[in-house]
């Protein structure tokens, strides 16, 4: 970051992955060459005040507005995690859900999810939603993009304005008509098919997660976008204000 390279320590193989000590945002951290690089895995903390609304309205939107300022500059990339299975609690895995999404382009990865980056286009691919599909078709077929890590983890360039609040997604589960879609400002969509669950973790109805039981719409910035020219800008400066706004309506 500003022209410096900085050791750090991975959390996940040979990558850094979702910073969150202890789970609560009382700090975000920054690359530094201080002294703190020992204790938090070569990373100084920095003070980033962030503020996370969350909010319902009467059209059944859920409505997360993030707003962060830092006093240095910091890699900012704060999102949310939501996992939807329309089916019920209990009743399955996702493969039945239809999934369209708006998008052209997508960041390709190799070992361990990071990406190459370069962007390709999805026409003529399997992960290509550009048109309603179901997601079982996807992630049953036996192409290079999916069987690798046995579903979809792929990060999706939303076709939109940088800044604008637009339409990313929808998700819909046919025998019950329930769904939901996402309008974001953010860049880009990552989807994610729950393949690594084993079961070790309880969800809702104190029922063990296991593979497939749900699907994960995490609007967010391109993973990895400091090592990558070409991706969007992902440092906050101190005389910057980071503003993102992330819809999910439901359709019940």
């Amino acid at each position: 970051m500003n022209n410096k390279i900085y050791k750090l320590t991975n959390n996940n193989g040979v990558e850094i992955e979702f910073i969150a000590y202890g789970g609560k945002l009382k700090s975000i951290l920054v690359p530094s060459t201080g002294n703190k690089v020992d204790i938090l895995m070569g990373y100084d903390t920095v003070d980033l005040k962030t503020e996370i609304i969350y909010a319902l309205n009467n059209n059944n939107e859920f409505i997360v507005d993030i707003q962060a300022k830092t006093d240095k500059p910091t890699i900012v990339n704060i999102n949310i995690h939501p996992y939807f299975n329309l089916n019920g609690v209990g009743q399955g895995k996702i493969f039945n859900h239809e999934l369209e999404i708006n998008s052209s382009y997508f960041t390709p990865f190799r070992e361990q999810l990071i990406p190459t980056g370069e962007i390709k286009q999805l026409k003529n691919t399997n992960i290509d939603f550009s048109k309603k599909r179901r997601v079982g078709d996807c992630i049953s077929a036996n192409c290079s993009l999916i069987r690798p890590i046995g579903g979809i983890d792929h990060n999706f360039i939303i076709d939109k304005k940088k800044g604008e609040l637009a339409f990313a997604c929808k998700l819909t589960e046919p025998e019950s008509g329930r769904g939901v879609e996402v309008y974001t400002t953010n860049h880009a969509l990552q989807v994610y098919t729950a393949m690594n669950f084993n079961g070790s973790e309880i969800g809702k109805g104190s029922l063990p997660l296991q593979q497939y039981n749900g699907i994960s719409l995490q609007a967010q910035n391109f993973p990895d976008s400091i090592n990558n020219k070409n991706f969007p800008n992902c440092v906050l400066n101190p005389d910057e204000v980071y503003s993102e706004k992330i819809i999910y309506k439901l359709i019940i």
